[in-house]
């Protein structure tokens, strides 16, 4: 047997274990349109591709074995093609065909090898929702930060999907669903601009999203806050210096809202804070400018959580008091009046 001979087999299986996971990996990109690279290295998804590629060599070897389809081509090497593509394909088909259905509760449970793959394929599922879930909360807060659900609701969508080429009518018209929903829904202004951007994340991409954003910020952006510190907050802020706690204040907020991950986050932070250091005023005034940029992209509350932390831990330390002045200079004590001198008068005789 020449060497050319035996080879032929061998390609024909790599490449029907090539077909079967080109398939799987198709059917896990076409489900997670933001990150499609992310949703194949989950456990679950590298089993369900093996799973594809797998089936496609059984098949590949049943039909030689069997030797079903010897006289299909003209030639042997024709014959080894056509096996190939048939193992593949026909995999593919047998794994996704069910005998029957039969509906538990709410939902349609495929009886047949399609429900074996189904399991597979939603356990990846999940696998990849938990691994995106993180960054994509961090990446979202810090895409829509500041911005206002009232002035984006319609006009980032409208960018987004003109940016894009190739989004269907479909899921334009499920994304205007979720908008109308946000619209009527009893919820905070922030949560829906996030959920906006969620919703437009899971279409176009996060980088989509990032550029529109960036186009449209200065449109859509929320008013400023109006920051007022507490007497709480002030009296927490007298220890502070700036020079000395102001970005590990920043990480400390970072860090309790959970978004220390959010690198490009933190460093839009620690710019501002190095413009406010870089201002001709007191340190004292520096404080409260950096107090009120914290409160302003936190919470006062996050901001005294992270100074009375600090205070417990004993990192702030006060000036040390001074020693209490005297109230009243000590008691004088009395002296004798001096005795005035006694002269004799000498009288001189007469």
């Amino acid at each position: 047997m020449s060497a050319v001979q035996l080879a032929s087999p061998v390609l024909a299986y790599v490449i029907a274990f090539g077909f079967g996971a080109l398939i799987g990996v198709s059917e896990l990109i076409s489900r997670y349109k933001d990150a499609p690279l992310i949703a194949i290295r989950t456990p679950p998804a590298v089993l369900y591709l093996a799973v594809n590629a797998m089936a496609s060599l059984g098949a590949l070897y049943l039909i030689r074995t069997m030797g079903w389809m010897d006289q299909a081509g003209p030639t042997p090497d024709k014959t080894l093609v056509l096996q190939t593509l048939t193992a593949s394909f026909g995999a593919m088909a047998f794994f996704r065909s069910s005998l029957f259905t039969i509906r538990i509760g709410n939902a349609d449970v495929q009886v047949g090898p399609a429900g074996f793959l189904q399991v597979i394929l939603s356990s990846a599922d999940r696998a990849c929702d938990r691994s995106r879930a993180k960054p994509r909360a961090q990446a979202v807060a810090e895409i829509m930060n500041n911005i206002s659900f009232a002035k984006a609701q319609y006009a980032l969508p409208s960018l987004c999907f003109g940016l894009m080429q190739n989004v269907s009518s479909d899921e334009q018209r499920a994304l205007g669903l979720v908008v109308k929903d946000l619209l009527n829904t009893e919820m905070d202004d922030v949560i829906k601009a996030n959920n906006l951007g969620l919703a437009l994340m899971n279409i176009v991409g996060e980088g989509v999203l990032r550029e529109a954003v960036a186009v449209l910020r200065r449109l859509i952006s929320a008013p400023p806050k109006q920051v007022v510190q507490s007497i709480l907050t002030l009296q927490l802020l007298k220890p502070i210096d700036f020079n000395v706690y102001a970005n590990q204040l920043i990480d400390e907020c970072l860090l309790i809202s959970g978004q220390l991950g959010s690198v490009r986050y933190r460093t839009s932070l620690l710019s501002q804070v190095a413009a406010i250091r870089k201002m001709d005023l007191q340190p004292v005034q520096k404080t409260l400018l950096l107090s009120a940029l914290i409160i302003s992209e936190f919470s006062e509350e996050i901001l005294q959580a992270v100074l009375k932390s600090l205070k417990e831990n004993q990192q702030v330390t006060t000036a040390p008091p001074q020693p209490p002045s005297q109230s009243a200079a000590a008691p004088a004590v009395a002296q004798p009046p001096a005795q005035a001198p006694v002269q004799a008068a000498a009288k001189s005789g007469p």
